[in-house]
């Protein structure tokens, strides 16, 4: 029987550059751990159990400075999913076969809201890295 592979799932964003990796990881879990609803609609959108929304709300979600940003006003973060990505799993297992790929899904949704909170209540944009050499907008 093959091991099953760890799940995660990191992504890079660009910041205002007067906001450190450090405040935006204490508002995030802040954000997670207050927004108990909003996990719980994720959770059910998802067929997954919502009285786990609590659990969730306390996984730990790493946000490391990586650099400077494109923009000369903003720096580059490494926003680590993974500890919530793990938690799903369980969750997901009974529920689809690929509990990897439903678990990323949901960690994904519950950062859309995460980022949106950012924005509204304290006025963070977190916006996706853009790539050196791009010409072109996606």
């Amino acid at each position: 029987m093959s091991e099953e592979k760890e799940p995660t799932l990191a992504l890079e964003f660009e910041v205002p550059k007067d906001v450190s990796a450090q405040a935006l990881e204490q508002k995030i879990q802040q954000i997670l751990a207050e927004s108990q609803t909003d996990l719980k609609q994720v959770l059910t959108k998802h067929n997954l159990p919502a009285d786990q929304a609590p659990a969730l709300g306390q996984e730990p979600i790493k946000v490391t400075y990586e650099g400077a940003g494109i923009d000369p006003a903003t720096i580059a973060i490494l926003v680590a999913l993974t500890p919530l990505v793990k938690a799903l799993v369980p969750l997901a297992k009974p529920v689809v076969e690929d509990a990897s790929d439903v678990a990323k899904t949901v960690a994904l949704d519950l950062w859309e809201i995460v980022k949106t909170k950012l924005w509204e209540e304290h006025h963070i944009r977190v916006k996706p890295k853009k790539q050196k050499g791009k010409g072109h907008r996606e």
